[in-house]
């Protein structure tokens, strides 16, 4: 009994345990949904929170819409540079602008960090005034020059566009008679220089006709020719002076380091050579050159904690390695900081000026192209500028009292006389600006480096007057004296010598003696008539003489 009682006891025990390890699994269970639902309601909350307070976007394109359906078609080309304006309603007929963008060379553009609430996108000819500045104008439109739209939060709204209509074409002229070559510009989107179905033509490159100086542009499909031509060979070139913002590469023809990009064409009479076409490409990456621009005030080439940097400083970027390259101008920070992002590897040069904050001399800088890696961050490119140090010029103007051309001391120095300079290159002359002083001397200063000019200024110059009583220049032999200034240098003894003149200088008379008077020509002439009846007087005597005998 005992024993029946304890297996008894024992079964109890277990199931009683049993019950209590059940309730807790429930327990747990339903503490873990409690949290993973509050964790769920809590970041749903989260992210409704996040997407609240966040900005959103507009992006479009402003296109020529060739075919004018109102859609962006393939290869109807954007409008670079072209200026449109943010604006947020703040009230019925009221908008405050907030931002200005351009397009890119393909006609995109983009405003970003765009708080939620009413927006007007407008489209105009010109930038807003304090945008940027330098937008071509506008072909006529076709389509509204304005969008209004609801940017809510975290939203991006995407093929904001504007579509622009062709101007209508003037009548054509008569095509010339003769030989002509044409073809086109065209993206090369797989690089394989040659121009297949849907790789689109690039409007507004430039090409030349070499030995006939024909130019031509290419139109909005990116075709161009030349016409009327005589038969014989020629050279067409793509102008790398003016292509779109960025960094291209032409594909068809492989560019030459001599000759640029160009093809070669042997025309027969009366021949069309057609598909003579030009393949580039636009090339992208993720490095970039940066460094500052600062004044290099002792001019060591160093950049010194004191030193100023400067900001507004102007740079440029050109691609050694790419046949055509051309990267908008950039300026410095205010910290005179710079960064030139978005580069694919490659050679560069790097080119700074601060003309307008009066800096003209670099005292440092990259000689020479630099080299970036795929990716790569290159910094401490650094230029230095300092300010020109002024060059002056003077000396005398003296009385060759005995008019040798030789300035001797006792000869003395002649006040008031002015002289006219002529500036380094400059076709200016500026007279009345330099006048001697009591004993003689001049001074000009705030001359740049280079060749300068300098001639006498006074009414009394022989060249001013017929008669005497005059001034001769002795000194220099030459009517403008040229000085040739470096940076900083001054120039002195820029000497010139004038002897007086009072009277003409006498002449020997015919018959030998020195009366001192100049002889004239009724003295010649009346000596002519003299001589005349001289001999006819003889010749009458003779006669006579004749006669009586």
């Amino acid at each position: 009994m005992r024993t029946r009682y304890n297996a008894s006891v024992n079964e109890n025990d277990a199931g009683s345990r049993q019950a209590i390890a059940m309730k807790l699994v429930w327990v747990v269970v339903l503490l873990a949904t409690a949290a993973l639902a509050a964790g769920l309601l809590r970041a749903d909350r989260l992210a409704n929170l996040a997407s609240a307070e966040s900005p959103g976007s507009i992006a479009g394109f402003v296109f020529y819409d060739l075919n004018e359906n109102g859609l962006r078609d393939r290869c109807e080309p954007g409008l670079e540079r072209s200026y449109l304006t943010l604006a947020k309603v703040t009230g019925p007929e009221v908008s405050e602008p907030v931002e200005v963008a351009a397009t890119a060379w393909d006609g995109s553009y983009s405003f970003s960090d765009v708080e939620p609430g009413d927006y007007l996108v407008v489209l105009g000819p010109v930038p807003p005034v304090g945008g940027p500045q330098g937008a071509p104008p506008l072909p006529a439109a076709d389509a509204a020059l304005m969008h209004r739209l609801t940017v809510e939060a975290g939203q991006s709204i995407k093929e904001v566009n504007f579509r622009i209509a062709l101007p209508e074409a003037a009548a054509a002229p008569p095509s010339p008679t003769g030989a002509s070559i044409e073809g086109y510009v065209f993206f090369d989107t797989d690089g394989d220089g040659v121009l297949d179905e849907g790789e689109c033509g690039l409007k507004g490159w430039s090409l030349t006709l070499l030995g006939d100086d024909m130019r031509a542009e290419t139109g909005v499909d990116g075709g161009y020719s030349f016409s009327g031509l005589s038969a014989g060979a020629y050279r067409v070139r793509l102008s790398l002076v003016r292509v779109p913002e960025g960094i291209w590469q032409a594909t068809s023809p492989a560019s030459d380091p001599r000759t640029g990009v160009q093809h070669e064409v042997v025309l027969e009479e009366g021949q069309t050579a057609s598909q003579v076409s030009f393949g580039v490409r636009r090339l992208e990456g993720t490095g970039a050159i940066g460094g500052f621009v600062f004044e290099d005030v002792n001019r060591n080439g160093v950049m010194e904690p004191d030193e100023p940097r400067l900001g507004r400083a102007q740079l440029r970027l050109e691609g050694v390695d790419f046949s055509t390259y051309s990267l908008e101008p950039a300026a410095s920070e205010a910290d005179g900081s710079y960064l030139l992002g978005d580069l694919p590897a490659g050679r560069y040069r790097v080119f700074a000026s601060a003309p307008m904050l009066g800096l003209s001399v670099r005292t440092t800088g990259p000689e020479g192209p630099v080299v970036l890696a795929e990716g790569e961050m290159l910094t401490g490119v650094n230029f230095g500028f300092a300010r020109l140090r002024p060059a002056s010029i003077s000396g005398r103007v003296i009385n060759d009292l005995d008019g040798d051309g030789v300035l001797e001391e006792d000869e003395p120095g002649l006040s008031g006389w002015g002289l006219c300079l002529a500036r380094g290159s400059s076709d200016v002359i500026d007279c009345g600006i330099i006048h001697t002083e009591e004993d003689g001397t001049y001074a000009v200063g705030d001359l740049g480096p280079g060749s300068h000019g300098l001639r006498l200024d006074h009414p009394e110059l022989k060249d001013e007057r017929d008669q005497p009583p005059y001034w001769v220049v002795t000194l220099p032999d030459t009517y403008w004296r040229t000085v040739i200034l470096e940076e900083g240098q001054a120039a002195t003894g820029v000497d010139f010598g004038v002897h007086r003149v009072e009277s003409p200088s006498p002449e020997p008379s015919p018959s030998g003696s020195s009366s001192g008077l100049p002889i004239g020509w009724w003295q010649i002439a009346l000596a002519a008539v003299c001589s005349v009846m001289v001999v006819a007087g003889g010749i009458l005597a003779a006669v006579g003489t004749v006669r009586r005998s």
